[in-house]
């Protein structure tokens, strides 16, 4: 499609219609036309057009039209809107999927215009002003740009110039783009008929549409209404189109048929597109439902351990529970993994003690994991003791290890630590002592020789003893 709107030029003194061979120089711009209608989708940006000729007059912007809708002027299609470099969202401009629509660019000079309604808005001529003399022709014409809050400092752009002659005209219903350019000449006409005062006559308005026009049509992009969160790791997504067959992707990549997916992740994206078009649509899910229901995650000090407790109501795929433990409620280690039951709608309770607390506060986590490796974690709990030597060990590795453990010892006073190493059948492996003094104390222990298996640390000073902490050695031979 192509329309070919006539090139005008308006000055302050001329009313003649010229062509490129004018003063105004060449002001015709040209884009590269598509031909034919370019396919996007609905909620997606157009791409920037081609302006193939750079008019001399300093502003060009962009005109869109709905092809389909004649503007109420009766001289051509609706314009939906301007923009500054081509580049628009349809939806933006109230267009959606089967409806077609057309850039063309235009030429024009934005400060000769201003410069034209300062000079209206703030001149006068002999005893009258500029804004009395242009009500004869435009009734109230200062008093409605006021209202419409336009003074020659917020005329910025196209949009903007089209305002001005909507209350000069004192037109409210959509326009074409022939029917603004006839606005212009009876703007231009107007102004001519008023003293020189109201005048400027430095200022050319000069403008141009442009001869060819890119042209698009929208595909309908289905709508996502909601991605369901049945269970933990399971998520299904509701999508709508008009017409169409849907599939569906996790990624954005791999698609299926079916919208129901099980295995995600507890946060990510929702995609859903049309074959026929390819037109996506995403949405972000968050599914809270964890594997476990969880009634309660509780602790309590023993005389040398610390109890800690809790039940589940259900269970959904629950592989193990992970409890870790931390001296400063940031830094968790795995001290100990219990089975969980995988499914259960009944309420089960389990327990593990903690052989080797530590001798102040201790926080507790459960980070329960499912049979796919999904981890979702408790609230952390704390235990307080209340021992006076303050003596506890707060980590033994590398665990597992080939030849030297580092052990990691808090203290309250001063002294002397015995430690002894046993293996798995309860037999003593390794012995030793070690001057300990008061706050963290890091020391090796040579453990070659003691083969692959797993081995109980356990250390003691005076009468308290902290014992079962253990670990596990490996031989390269």
């Amino acid at each position: 499609m192509k329309r070919l709107l006539s090139l005008l030029v308006l000055s302050g003194f001329l009313s003649t219609i010229v062509f490129a061979q004018s003063n105004c120089g060449n002001i015709i711009p040209e884009i590269e036309t598509s031909g034919n209608f370019i396919p996007i989708c609905d909620g997606t940006m157009t791409g920037l057009p081609n302006l193939l000729t750079i008019p001399d007059l300093p502003n060009t912007e962009f005109v869109i039209i709905n092809v389909d809708q004649p503007a109420t002027d009766g001289q051509g299609m609706m314009i939906m809107g301007t923009d500054e470099n081509g580049e628009s969202l349809p939806t933006d401009l109230g267009l959606t999927f089967n409806q077609r629509f057309s850039i063309t660019p235009v030429a024009y000079d934005l400060a000769a215009f201003r410069s034209w309604v300062d000079i209206l808005l703030n001149n006068q001529s002999g005893a009258s002003t500029c804004c009395e003399l242009v009500a004869q022709m435009s009734a109230g014409f200062c008093n409605n740009m006021s209202a419409a809050g336009l003074s020659s400092t917020d005329i910025n752009n196209l949009s903007d110039v089209f305002m001005v002659l909507d209350v000069f005209n004192g037109t409210t219903g959509s326009a074409s783009l022939e029917g603004r350019l006839q606005q212009i000449d009876a703007f231009k006409t107007a102004i001519e008929s008023l003293p020189t005062d109201c005048q400027d006559a430095q200022a050319s308005l000069c403008y141009a549409a442009g001869i060819d026009e890119q042209l698009y049509t929208i595909d309908e992009t289905p709508v996502i209404v909601e991605v369901e969160t049945p269970a933990s790791r399971q998520i299904v997504i509701v999508a709508i189109s008009s017409n169409g067959i849907l599939e569906y992707s996790i990624d954005g990549m791999n698609w299926q048929f079916d919208n129901a997916f099980s295995g995600t992740p507890a946060i990510g994206t929702a995609y859903v597109r049309l074959v026929s078009t390819g037109c996506m649509e995403e949405m972000d899910y968050l599914n809270d439902k964890l594997p476990v229901e969880l009634l309660y995650f509780k602790g309590e000090v023993e005389a040398t351990t610390n109890r800690l407790s809790w039940a589940t109501a259900t269970e959904s795929g629950n592989a193990v529970f992970i409890v870790e433990r931390s001296a400063d409620g940031t830094n968790f280690d795995e001290i100990s993994r219990v089975p969980g039951a995988i499914n259960s709608l009944n309420t089960l309770a389990y327990e593990y003690r903690d052989a080797n607390p530590f001798s102040d506060i201790g926080y507790y986590r459960l980070v329960m994991e499912d049979i796919d490796g999904y981890l979702t974690y408790s609230d952390v709990i704390t235990i307080e003791r209340d021992d006076p030597t303050g003596f506890s060990i707060l980590s033994i590795g590398p665990n597992p290890s080939d030849r030297v453990i580092n052990v990691s010892i808090t203290n309250g006073d001063p002294g002397n630590m015995d430690f002894t190493i046993y293996d798995v059948m309860g037999r003593k492996v390794r012995e030793g002592s070690q001057e300990i003094h008061t706050g963290l104390n890091n020391f090796p222990i040579d453990a070659i020789g003691l083969g692959t298996s797993v081995y109980i640390f356990t250390a003691s000073k005076g009468d308290y003893v902290v014992s079962a902490y253990k670990f596990m050695m490996y031989s390269k031979d």
